[in-house]
């Protein structure tokens, strides 16, 4: 009888049985595929996260140009047709991340751009640097400062650190004045020798000079006026000048002024109950008025040195204040012109000449009208800064200053070419070279063909020529100014 095997037995009572030995034989023959496929998918992954590393760095040094690469391999790695729905899903999130920060990348180039700038400016200044070096450094940094953007950047780079500057030291002239107040207000009150005074406001940091000053200079008009007045009241037998008080105590502010009014009632009261119509005294009340002007007195130089405090603490805030509001006009000056104000400018001009189009030129004449009425404004606003904050000398913009600059250098004189290169250095255009050349009187000839300079310098006169160059250089600028 023939005898069967315990495998085809199996199969004919449980036919699924066959069907999965069939299934596994499937699966031990795709296992190397699966498992080249998981591997693949590892390599992907690696790759992913390096391509995003490298991107994230991109973004924060600035570099837009590796951004778009990394962006691109990205996208690349998503069209490998073995690529899984949630990986590829998850690459896409990921091209998504980083080309929302190209604006990021972007603001960063120029941040580079801008320490670059600020870097090379700080070796142009270096005197142990190669004047070839120098020279590679100016024209890299001319060909940077020709994208607004960077040069805003710089302005702004540079603005940022005059604003921590000025914070740093309004904190440092105020702690310079609290560590010092003993010994300014000693040496303002020695009025016997007021040189101490001035050595000492010499002596004392700049950042901190002003505030300073705001502090000895009212304490020793008080402890003069104190002793002026204490001179004159030795004897007993001069009528007690209460008046004399209460204007010693006029300039004081509100704050102290009710409680100086009380002293000053006080010594009213004792003197008409004290002091008889013969100048004599009532026995004890001689001395009561004068420790009581004693105690007065000293309370008015405490509230004068204590209000000289407060303003010398708002001397320090308002100079902080000024100087801020000072970067923040030279940024707005300094920013790049709205394209549409341009171009409604440049169509002013078109319509001028009754054209429809806007030609180059008018957007050249548009631009340069811009610029001027950019200025304008900052010159307006420097000037309100001053009258808010009582500044007494004008600050000028970069091309007055160029101006004035150029005007002295012609009185040297210069060449031409040496102010020019003078100018090209602080970037000033071709156009603008021309425009301070101009103002600044190059060349101004006579029917003799002289230049100004040369007629001004060769007049004999009494006066050294180089003053009475500079006086003719003030009226030309004062002229522009006005």
């Amino acid at each position: 009888m023939p005898k069967f095997s315990n495998q085809l037995l199996q199969g004919l009572t449980n036919p699924t049985y066959g069907d999965k030995l069939a299934q596994v034989g499937m699966l031990l023959g795709s296992a190397p595929r699966r498992a080249r496929e998981k591997e693949e998918e590892m390599e992907r992954r690696k790759e992913v996260l390096t391509v995003e590393e490298q991107g994230r760095a991109a973004v924060e040094q600035g570099d837009t140009s590796a951004l778009t690469k990394r962006i691109n391999q990205l996208q690349q790695l998503r069209l490998d047709p073995n690529i899984k729905p949630a990986q590829d899903a998850q690459i896409l999130s990921q091209v998504n991340a980083l080309k929302n920060q190209q604006h990021v990348a972007k603001t960063n180039q120029k941040k580079a751009a801008a320490t670059a700038v600020l870097n090379i400016d700080k070796a142009l200044d270096d005197p142990s640097v190669d004047p070839r070096a120098k020279d590679a450094f100016k024209e890299r940094r001319k060909l940077m400062l020709q994208d607004p953007e960077v040069e805003m950047a710089v302005l702004s780079h540079k603005n940022e650190i005059n604003r921590a500057t000025t914070a740093k030291e309004a904190a440092d002239a105020k702690a310079y004045v609290q560590q010092n107040l003993t010994t300014i207000l000693a040496t303002a009150k020695d009025i016997d020798n007021p040189d101490k005074l001035e050595a000492l406001l010499e002596n004392t940091p700049e950042y901190a000079r002003l505030a300073t000053k705001q502090i000895a200079d009212p304490a020793a008009t008080a402890a003069r006026q104190n002793w002026e007045f204490r001179q004159k009241q030795k004897s007993v037998k001069v009528t007690p000048d209460v008046e004399g008080i209460e204007v010693l105590a006029s300039g004081l502010p509100e704050a102290y002024k009710a409680k100086v009014g009380t002293y000053i009632d006080e010594l009213k009261r004792v003197k008409d109950k004290g002091l008889k119509k013969d100048g004599t005294w009532t026995l004890g009340m001689d001395t009561k008025y004068k420790n009581l002007e004693a105690v007065t007195l000293a309370f008015i130089e405490r509230a004068t040195i204590a209000d000289a405090q407060t303003q010398a603490d708002e001397v320090i805030r308002n100079d902080k204040e000024y100087k801020d509001a000072l970067f923040t006009a030279e940024q707005a000056a300094a920013r790049p012109a709205d394209p549409s104000k341009i171009k409604a400018i440049a169509t002013q001009f078109a319509n001028m000449d009754n054209r429809d189009d806007p030609t180059k030129n008018d957007y050249n004449n548009a631009t340069a009208s811009y610029k001027s009425a950019q200025k304008a404004q900052y010159r307006d606003t420097v000037k309100n800064l001053n009258k808010r904050f009582g500044k007494e000398s004008p600050v000028t913009d970069p091309m007055v200053e160029a101006i004035d600059m150029v005007s002295k250098a012609i009185g040297g004189p210069l060449t031409e070419s040496q102010i020019r290169s003078g100018l090209e250095n602080k970037n000033f255009t071709i156009e603008e070279q021309d425009r301070i050349l101009s103002e600044a009187g190059w060349p101004v000839e006579e029917e003799s063909g002289t230049p100004w300079w040369e007629r001004i310098l060769s007049v004999d006169m009494n006066e050294p020529p180089v003053s009475i160059a500079s006086e003719f250089i003030a009226r030309r600028r004062d002229a522009y100014e006005q």
